[in-house]
């Protein structure tokens, strides 16, 4: 079994085989600006990892703002960010647009890229063919709004966390400080709320 961990400056690997454990560096450390060996390179802050269906590690930092590809050669490559911050690049080439905070990466069933942009309070898909970006889910606003309606008219504040159900039928969206989790159909794209009332506190069992 091996156990990817993403540090403050660096990509882990842990390798847990027949009682010896080890631990193997995958991405970062160094110096160098992508492309180049991902042990060359030098990262700022990874936060979330996921593979593609080729077994491409893709890494996102949350204080570089970049998204980036290891692929089986172990060479990184720059997909999305400039390095700034800012909400920027919709409809263009990922490499040229700009995010804030950056915490989760989902690679869909067609290893499309989606990105919890976090202080952007959106989600945002990346086309593996053409490098381009589209906004996902969420207008940029903070506010809550935007249930049974498409998802990209939707309002959140702080997407923290983004994972697929067991399908891959919904994209399910932490939406940290309006305290709810919230899906979006992958096929109609209507968000709604699956749990919480916008309310602090620890709930009763069975409860709604």
């Amino acid at each position: 079994m091996r156990i990817f961990v993403a540090a403050c400056f660096m990509v882990l690997s842990f390798s847990m085989v027949a009682d010896a454990a080890k631990i193997v560096l995958v991405a970062g450390s160094g110096k160098n600006l992508p492309p180049a060996l991902a042990t060359e390179v030098q990262l700022k802050g990874p936060f979330g990892v996921d593979w593609n269906s080729l077994g491409d590690l893709y890494i996102i930092e949350i204080a570089g703002h970049r998204v980036m590809k290891v692929d089986s050669k172990n060479n990184l490559t720059l997909v999305g960010g400039t390095g700034a911050k800012g909400s920027s690049g919709d409809n263009a080439n990922a490499q040229e647009a700009t995010f804030n905070g950056m915490h989760s990466v989902i690679i869909g069933k067609d290893d499309s890229i989606y990105v919890g942009d976090t202080w952007n309070n959106r989600v945002r898909k990346i086309d593996p063919k053409t490098n381009i970006i589209t906004a996902f889910a969420g207008t940029g606003d903070k506010a809550f709004a935007g249930d049974n309606g498409p998802s990209t008219k939707a309002v959140f504040t702080g997407v923290f966390c983004i994972a697929f159900d067991a399908a891959k039928k919904n994209l399910i969206i932490t939406d940290l400080e309006n305290r709810r989790i919230r899906s979006v159909n992958l096929e109609t794209n209507i968000v709604t709320t699956l749990a919480g009332n916008g309310k602090g506190g620890v709930p009763k069992n069975n409860s709604k």
